[in-house]
């Protein structure tokens, strides 16, 4: 893959800057991600202003639900257009299996040609053991082995991968096999502050780690030249593509 298609940039901006960062950007970002503050101001017409900019859209709505709801969802998500949407992991399996049927279903009736990639939430990347802890959720012996275990279960329910940080890929990569897509939050530069976001890593860490998508928000979003940071970072991850494929 090329570096234009592994950068996700995402909208966290107020409804009114949308379609500035889509201008400010379009042709050189070829997938933006449109979350839920988004979505709840704008609806479907940011959807549609992504779709004819010629970007992709990311629908970052993180469906959790009963399965008939999600279900549901799914199939609404899927009717926009949209290239990729995703689901909490925790919903369970039987809400994971009935998504990835409801994107299927699309094809089976000829109302589509293909079908919306479907990605399932392991954990925040805001989130870390004693914040689980202090709601009363109790990780599997660890962090990092409670997200393998998410992506296992989202395997085995036939979603197209998972998003999870940098520092959990290796090992999803590892027991989940190549074809598994894993999008990384959180992306920053080297040295750069964390913000909210705690298990955080660097192009470098993802790509290393096999990550398939990066996803990299305020770094390019609170730049001052955001065309600069975004072609800053797309240099990067050639860069490190380049290293990749010598080794």
């Amino acid at each position: 893959m090329k570096a234009k298609d592994i950068l996700i940039v995402p909208l966290d901006v107020p409804d009114i800057e949308a379609p500035v960062v889509i201008n400010q950007l379009k042709g050189v970002v070829s997938r933006f991600k449109i979350n839920v503050r988004l979505f709840t101001a704008l609806g479907t017409t940011i959807v549609k202003m992504v779709l004819d900019s010629g970007a992709k859209v990311f629908l970052d709505l993180k469906f959790h639900d009963i399965p008939e709801t999600v279900g549901g969802a799914a199939l609404a998500a899927a009717q926009l257009g949209v290239d990729m949407f995703n689901i909490h992991c925790s919903g369970g399996k039987p809400m994971m299996s009935a998504t990835v049927l409801a994107t299927h279903r699309l094809i089976a009736e000829g109302q589509a040609n293909s079908r919306p990639k479907v990605f399932g939430v392991t954990l925040l990347t805001s989130l870390d053991t004693e914040t689980l802890m202090g709601v009363g959720l109790q990780p599997l012996f660890n962090l990092e082995d409670t997200v393998v275990t998410m992506a296992l279960a989202a395997k085995d329910c036939g979603l197209d991968g998972v998003v999870a940080s940098p520092q959990e890929t290796a090992r999803i990569r590892g027991v989940c096999g190549p074809k598994f897509q894993i999008i990384n939050p959180g992306i920053r530069m080297p040295g750069v502050k964390k913000d909210d976001q705690i298990r955080i890593g660097t192009v470098e860490k993802a790509v290393e780690g096999g990550a398939s998508f990066l996803v990299v928000g305020r770094p390019i979003l609170e730049a001052k030249n955001r065309l600069d940071a975004t072609l800053m970072f797309l240099d990067e991850i050639e860069r490190v593509l380049f290293l990749q494929a010598e080794c």
